[in-house]
């Protein structure tokens, strides 16, 4: 009884920074559909907003991957300042790098086009994958919730709630919608 009792204690902390990763997986996604459709509708302003939240996301990713917690803020410029200084003691040349790609200006279309490209180089360095398409990223989310929901029913630990998770009826739907909608898209 003991035993169980200490491995549950781990297993708590444990199970929170999971679910963190995947809310980050998603933050990621989210930020590079933002960014997609920026570049897509021409807008370079956007395009510079959506890069520096999916740099903000990115970088929160990479820590959390490495057991680095940093606290979720409401304003972005402050959960980007600490992201920075945490991985400033995990990695420092990504920080640099990091860090110059935040403040990089773009004035036009094909200089936010090439901006764009060099911050989705370093989400792949950021996820581990060293992949940069939207449909990686669409992936690593699904795989990484799906998983998450999976483990959660086996322990009989209950889950966040989330828009897209509902129910434990709707687990296989959800997943095997976003395997063919990426199918679907490959093939286009």
């Amino acid at each position: 009884m003991i035993g169980s009792v200490s491995e549950a204690g781990q297993l708590t902390p444990w199970l929170r920074r999971w679910e963190r990763t995947v809310k980050l997986r998603q933050d990621v996604m989210s930020s590079m559909f933002d960014l997609d459709g920026a570049l897509r509708a021409g807008q370079w302003e956007l395009a510079t907003h959506a890069c520096r939240a999916l740099l903000t996301h990115s970088a929160l990713l990479a820590l959390a991957l490495r057991d680095v917690y940093v606290p979720a803020f409401v304003r972005r410029e402050r959960e980007w300042r600490l992201a920075i200084d945490a991985l400033a003691d995990v990695a420092p040349e990504h920080a640099e790098r990091a860090w110059q790609l935040y403040l990089t200006p773009t004035r036009t279309d094909a200089e936010a086009r090439a901006h764009g490209s060099r911050v989705l180089h370093f989400v792949g360095w950021c996820d581990g994958s060293g992949e940069t398409a939207l449909a990686d990223a669409l992936r690593a989310w699904a795989d990484s919730a799906h998983a998450f929901r999976q483990t959660c029913t086996t322990l009989g630990v209950p889950t966040t709630a989330d828009w897209y998770l509902v129910g434990p009826e709707a687990q296989g739907d959800w997943y095997s919608e976003v395997l063919a909608f990426l199918d679907k898209d490959k093939d286009a």
